[in-house]
C-alpha cells in the first residue's frame, strides 16, 4: 500500500506542475490579448479622431470657398490666420522637422501648414478630439502631430487609415467595383455629388471616395456616399474598402451649360446668356454656337447632339449660305414664361381674331403639363415644321419635307419624340401655348399690326405645294420659322361643336367674304383628314 501511495503523490506532483505551467501560458496569452485589445481600442479612437478633424476641416473649408466668415476671418485670413505659425514654437518647429522630411506622412512640402492645439480647437468650438494636427485649410489637408504607432507602422493621416477603417468581412473577389456618379446644384454654390449603384460581388456595404480635382496632387476623402464640393471641373473618384479598390473614374463635373457643348443632364437654370437671362437646357441638347442664336431675348436655339458627337464646327456655312449645323440637328427655340410680362395665355390680341377661341376646348390630357411650363418659366417649340424623318422618328430641320399627316398620327409621334426619363417630355402644341410664343414674340419686338397682317414675314400658304422647312429667312420670327406659314398645323384643342374635329392654326387666304392674313388666325377639321396639314412639337422640361 505505501508502494502505492508514493505513485500517487509522484503523478499529484506531476499534475501540480503541469497546472502550474498551463496557468502561467494562459496568464500570458490574457495579458497579451489584453494588451492587444487595448492597442484596438486606443487606434480606433485615434482613427476617429482624426476622421472627425478630417470632417471639420472640409467644413471650413467650404465656408472658406463660398466666402463665409470662420471665427471673425474671411477670405484669405482664414487660411493664414486660424491655428498657429509652426516657426514660432522651437518644439513645434523640431516636431514639423520629424513629420515633413523624412515624409513619414507621405507629405514632404509643409508649405501652407499651420499647428491647430487643443487651444485652437476649442476656439473653433471642436470637440471630442484630444490630438493635436499639422493643418493646410487650402489642400483640406490634416496631419497628426504625433502620429500613432500600430503594428509596426506609425500612421499620420487619412489617406494611412483607409485600409483600417472598417473592420468589414467580405470575401476575396478579384472584380472591381464599378458605380456611377451623379450631381446636383445646391445652396451657397456647393455641388453635391452622389456616388451610386454601386457594383460588387462581395459582402461590402461601406465605402471610402476618394476624390481629386484634375491637377490636384492630393485625394480628398468622404466616408459618406453623399457630400459636397465647391468647385466645377473634371474630378477622378475612387471607391475602396481594404484592398478592395476600384478603378480611376474620370467625370467632368459642370452644373452649367457652355455655349456649343453637349449637357449630360437636365439642370435647373443651367444656362445663363450675356444678357442675364436663365434657361433649362435639356440633357443630350447644346446652345447653339451660332453668336445670333444665343439670347433668350432673340429666340434661344438649342441643338439635339447625339452622345459621342465630335467637336462641331457651328459656323460652318453650306453653298447655299445657311448653316450646316442647321440642316443636321433636330432645334428648338425657348418660348420664357414669366408670369408678368409673358404669361401662359391666350393672346392679348384675341379679341381681333377671325376664329374665335371660344369655338375650342382645351384637351385636358394637355392641362396638366401646364404646370411645368410655369415652373420651369418657359417651354421649348419645334423652330421648324415638323419634318419626316428616318424609320418614323420625327425630325426638326431645316431643308426637311414637312410630315402632313392625321391628327392622332401626329399626337402620338409628337408625345414619343422625348420621354420623362431624361428630364423632358414632348407633345403637341396647344392654342394656349401657340398664343403665348405670340405673346412672347410681341413683348420682344414684334408689332401688333405684323400679328394682325402677317405676310411680311411669311404669311403664305402652299397646301398644295408644300415647301421645305425652313425654306427662307425670310419666313423666321425670333429664330422660329414658318409660324405664320408653309403647312397649317394640328394642334391639340377640340372644336366645341363636333368632338371629331382638331383646332388648326395657321395663316389663310380662303374664305368667300374676306382674306385671312393672321398667324393668330384659328380653323378646324376633322381629326382624320391626313393630306393638307402638319404639326409642331413643343418641349417641357420637367424636373
Amino acid at each position: 500500500m505505501k508502494k502505492y501511495g508514493k505513485n500517487i503523490k509522484g503523478i499529484t506532483l506531476i499534475s501540480l506542475i503541469i497546472t502550474i505551467i498551463v496557468l502561467l501560458i494562459l496568464t500570458s496569452v490574457t495579458i497579451y490579448s489584453g494588451k492587444s485589445v487595448i492597442q484596438n481600442s486606443k487606434f480606433n479612437t485615434f482613427s476617429t479622431e482624426l476622421k472627425m478633424m478630417q470632417t471639420n476641416i472640409n467644413d471650413i473649408y467650404d465656408k472658406y470657398k463660398s466666402g463665409e466668415t470662420v471665427n471673425g476671418l474671411q477670405g484669405d485670413d482664414i487660411l493664414t490666420s486660424l491655428g498657429k505659425d509652426i516657426s514660432s514654437n522651437a518644439e513645434v518647429s523640431a516636431q514639423a522637422t520629424r513629420v515633413f522630411t523624412p515624409g513619414e506622412s507621405g507629405i514632404t512640402d509643409k508649405t501652407g501648414y499651420r499647428f491647430f492645439d487643443t487651444q485652437t480647437l476649442a476656439d473653433l468650438n471642436i470637440e471630442g478630439i484630444e490630438q493635436e494636427f499639422f493643418v493646410n485649410i487650402a489642400k483640406r489637408s490634416i496631419i497628426s502631430y504625433y502620429g500613432f504607432e500600430y503594428d509596426g507602422e506609425t500612421y499620420y493621416t487619412v489617406d494611412q487609415l483607409t485600409n483600417n477603417l472598417y473592420n468589414v468581412e467580405y470575401e476575396e473577389n478579384t472584380n472591381k467595383p464599378t458605380f456611377d456618379v451623379n450631381y446636383e446644384d445646391t445652396e451657397n454654390d456647393r455641388i453635391k455629388v452622389t456616388i451610386s449603384n454601386i457594383q460588387y460581388n462581395g459582402y461590402i456595404d461601406k465605402w471610402i471616395v476618394k476624390y481629386k480635382k484634375e491637377g490636384q496632387n492630393y485625394w480628398d476623402t468622404s466616408e459618406n456616399l453623399e457630400f459636397n464640393i465647391t468647385e466645377q471641373g473634371n474630378y477622378i473618384f475612387v471607391i475602396e474598402n481594404g484592398n478592395v479598390a476600384s478603378e480611376e473614374k474620370n467625370v467632368t463635373i459642370n452644373t452649367n451649360a457652355v455655349v456649343g457643348e453637349r449637357v449630360e443632364e437636365t439642370r435647373k437654370d443651367n444656362y445663363t446668356d450675356t444678357e442675364g437671362n436663365k434657361a433649362t437646357i435639356p440633357a443630350g441638347f447644346a446652345v447653339s454656337g451660332i453668336p445670333e442664336e444665343q439670347l433668350i431675348s432673340k429666340g434661344l436655339v438649342i441643338y439635339e447632339i447625339p452622345e459621342g458627337t465630335e467637336e462641331i464646327n457651328w459656323l460652318e456655312k453650306d453653298t447655299d449660305g445657311t448653316y450646316k449645323v442647321q440642316k443636321q440637328y433636330n432645334q428648338f427655340v425657348r418660348i420664357p414664361v414669366d408670369g408678368g410680362n409673358i404669361k401662359l395665355e391666350y393672346s392679348s390680341i384675341s379679341d381681333k381674331y377671325t376664329g374665335s377661341q371660344t369655338d375650342y376646348t382645351e384637351n385636358t390630357e394637355e392641362t396638366p403639363y401646364e404646370k411645368y411650363i410655369t415652373s420651369a418659366k418657359g417651354y421649348y417649340i419645334g423652330r421648324y415644321e415638323t419634318g419626316i424623318g428616318t424609320n418614323g422618328i420625327p425630325t426638326i430641320i431645316r431643308g426637311a419635307n414637312p410630315n402632313i399627316t392625321d391628327w392622332d398620327t401626329a399626337k402620338s409621334k409628337a408625345e414619343s419624340m422625348y420621354t420623362e426619363t431624361d428630364g423632358y417630355t414632348s407633345r403637341m402644341m396647344t392654342n394656349k401655348t401657340w398664343d403665348t410664343v405670340i405673346n412672347c414674340m410681341v413683348h420682344y419686338g414684334l408689332s401688333e399690326s405684323e400679328v394682325l397682317d402677317s405676310r411680311n414675314w411669311g404669311g403664305y400658304i402652299s397646301d398644295g405645294q408644300s415647301l421645305k422647312t425652313g425654306s427662307s429667312d425670310k419666313y423666321e420670327k425670333f429664330n422660329v420659322y414658318d409660324f405664320a406659314g408653309n403647312k397649317s398645323e394640328w394642334t391639340a384643342d377640340i372644336y366645341k361643336n363636333d368632338n371629331s374635329c382638331r383646332a388648326i392654326r395657321d395663316y389663310w387666304t380662303g374664305g368667300s367674304y374676306v382674306t385671312y392674313f393672321q398667324v393668330l388666325y384659328h380653323r378646324y377639321n376633322t381629326k382624320s383628314v391626313s393630306n393638307s396639314y402638319g404639326y409642331r412639337i413643343q418641349l417641357y422640361i420637367t424636373k
